[in-house]
């Protein structure tokens, strides 16, 4: 290998390919980090929510999902009885609240949520 006048060896390919390579694995290291600790935190959205507000109830038993369904089809049919399509979720093991929306026009509007 040749030297340079001060007495600097210049880097070589494999060198500048092997920084090249380490810099670029950290940094989709991170962004892999990123993304999986994201999606973790977002997947335990419910659980996060009730342990960051303990003054809201949280239901020992789950209710009746025959019940909560009729209950539910009752509200939409007096508030919503001209949608033409109406979208609920019963509650869940994780989630002890039902959603429920209607849809109006071309818009989909979320009528609210019920315990």
């Amino acid at each position: 290998m040749t030297r340079k006048k001060d007495g600097i060896e210049p880097r070589g390919i494999r060198q500048t390919m092997s920084d090249l390579h380490t810099w670029v694995g950290l940094l989709a290291g991170w962004i892999l980090y990123a993304m999986f600790l994201t999606g973790t935190v977002s997947y335990f959205k419910d659980e996060t929510s009730q342990w960051m507000r303990p003054e809201m109830p949280h239901l020992a038993m789950m209710p009746d999902p025959a019940q909560v369904a009729q209950r539910v089809a009752n509200t939409l049919g007096g508030i919503a009885a001209g949608s033409t399509q109406w979208s609920y979720d019963l509650p869940s093991a994780r989630s002890g609240a039902h959603r429920r929306a209607r849809r109006t026009s071309a818009r989909f509007r979320k009528a609210g949520s019920i315990r």
